[in-house]
């Protein structure tokens, strides 16, 4: 067992007392697609959270702790990494803007195509989407999230001491370890680096910020992970009318970093 998931079973037992009227949703746990360790660029993308992890396949929080207590955690870690297949992604690709990113992206960026549209995506092309790492900053959602879902716990208090507990497994540290990327994407831009970075020495650039783009930059010392920050799409900091421009830009600042190299 890997120590990320002996960090989440230990978590869930540490939350046994608690139940889905505190917070109902499954725990997010960061992972990889099943063409991520072969893949020539390994990347993560990570959001902010996800809307109702595992409420349909495991009945949620509730569910979750039922799978565990049974011995039957594998398969949580088998329902949590979602996407099981490319078509998983694209279903997702006109509907919300965190995939269509990493879609765009993670193709132009890996194989130099840019799709205008995921529905113009070849089959042999799309099960590039499988190379990716999918995590998130938090693995339960923000309070903003659970209001807008109408999701919100009978008990803030309680929601609050599930959230603390999970920053147990909240570290990008999980991630480089267990998994070596190359580069960590970041579509967040309100978000606390020292949480997400316990346990790591990152070291800090200079940001880029032209215009209505601005991104972030780090490295950690004793890795080779590129880490870049920008807005999410959803963001009103993101420049809505030029999508391809900020892949096209994203990919040119992660592999030419610092940005004053870059030209104009």
């Amino acid at each position: 067992m890997s120590k990320l998931w002996e960090t989440v079973k230990n978590l869930v037992d540490e939350l046994k007392d608690f139940s889905g009227k505190s917070y109902p949703h499954g725990i997010f746990v960061s992972h990889p697609c099943s063409r991520y360790r072969s893949a020539k660029q390994k990347i993560f993308y990570c959001g902010q959270d996800t809307y109702w992890w595992l409420d349909k396949e495991v009945g949620g929080f509730d569910g979750m702790k039922k799978l565990f207590q049974s011995g039957a955690w594998l398969e949580y870690k088998k329902f949590n990494s979602w996407p099981h297949k490319a078509d998983d992604i694209l279903l997702w690709g006109n509907r919300m803007t965190f995939w269509p990113f990493v879609i765009k992206f993670h193709l132009y960026h890996t194989r130099k195509k840019f799709f205008t549209s995921v529905y113009d995506i070849d089959d042999e092309t799309k099960n590039a989407l499988m190379e990716i790492g999918y995590g998130n900053l938090h693995s339960v959602e923000v309070p903003h999230t659970l209001t807008k879902e109408g999701c919100e716990p009978d008990d803030w208090s309680k929601y609050h001491a599930i959230a603390m507990a999970c920053k147990k497994i909240d570290k990008l540290k999980f991630i480089l370890d267990e998994y070596e990327p190359d580069a960590v994407v970041v579509l967040c831009w309100s978000w606390s680096e020292s949480s997400y970075f316990n346990g790591l020495e990152p070291v800090f650039y200079p940001p880029y910020e032209k215009d209505d783009r601005r991104f972030a930059y780090y490295t950690f010392k004793g890795y080779k992970t590129k880490l870049i920050c920008l807005d999410h799409p959803q963001s009103r900091k993101f420049p809505k009318g030029d999508f391809e421009g900020m892949v096209r830009l994203t990919s040119k600042l992660l592999k030419n970093w610092p940005y004053k190299a870059l030209k104009d």
